[in-house]
């Protein structure tokens, strides 16, 4: 039962940490969501960028909050944690994000996506160490590369 206690305070952990990166990335706050990730984490974006370490991964999503993402916010429409181990558990996270702006500062659409956050146990408390982001395409099975560069391809 022990095993078990430690599996379930893992996953609590896990989604305490994810549900603070929604709170924080909604309310445009880099620091706040910087400060949830470990020195040394890493972060993939929706677009395959690759980022290392809490302060890039700040750096990063502050610039995105000031332009782009300025007015954008995002909303769990589903959580499920499972435990690694003692120390370490993980968070999937169903999205829908709502206020991006274009280039040209047009509205942009809802966007649906998964976050796949990694939650371990350090010295200074429980951090994020991995998160990779990936946009939910609707109705698509995988991606096709074509003269337009990707799109959505289902084959059944």
């Amino acid at each position: 039962m022990e095993g078990e206690a430690e599996g379930e305070a893992a996953q609590g952990e896990a989604a305490r940490l994810a549900r603070g990166f929604l709170a924080a990335w909604s309310a445009h706050d880099a620091a706040a969501l910087g400060a949830l990730f470990a020195t040394d984490a890493d972060f993939v974006n929706v677009t395959g960028l690759w980022w290392h370490g809490a302060e890039r991964i700040a750096r990063v999503h502050g610039v995105a909050f000031k332009t782009y993402f300025a007015g954008a916010v995002l909303t769990e429409e589903r959580l499920e944690t499972r435990a690694l181990g003692p120390g370490a558990a993980l968070a999937r996270v169903r999205v829908r994000m709502e206020g991006q702006r274009g280039p040209d500062g047009a509205p942009g659409g809802p966007r649906r996506a998964m976050l796949l956050l990694v939650a371990q146990a350090r010295p200074e408390g429980w951090r994020l160490v991995a998160a990779q982001n990936t946009d939910l395409v609707e109705g698509a099975e995988t991606l096709l590369a074509g003269p337009d560069g990707l799109g959505g391809a289902r084959y059944a």
